[in-house]
């Protein structure tokens, strides 16, 4: 419908790349190198992770259960739950 179901404020200022969806959750990353878990089912910030040290501009990719990232400075990272 376009309705909006839910807001998350806490992340204002950070810069935010495009959203990616992992499993129930939404992800970001920002311009300190963060990644950003957030509830897809009611917004809240449950979680980051901090796996480089340079900004994050570009979306990250989910493909197999496997959450990439690159770094503006060229870094690759590849992360999987334990």
């Amino acid at each position: 419908s376009g309705a909006t179901t839910w807001t998350q404020n806490e992340l204002h200022h950070r810069r935010l790349n495009a959203p990616a969806v992992w499993k129930d959750y939404v992800l970001v990353a920002d311009f300190e190198g963060y990644i950003h878990i957030i509830s897809g089912s009611n917004g809240q910030l449950v979680g980051r992770e901090k796996p480089v040290s340079n900004p994050v501009g570009s979306q990250i990719l989910v493909s197999d259960e496997v959450i990439y990232l690159i770094s503006d400075a060229g870094q690759l990272v590849a992360l999987v739950q334990e």
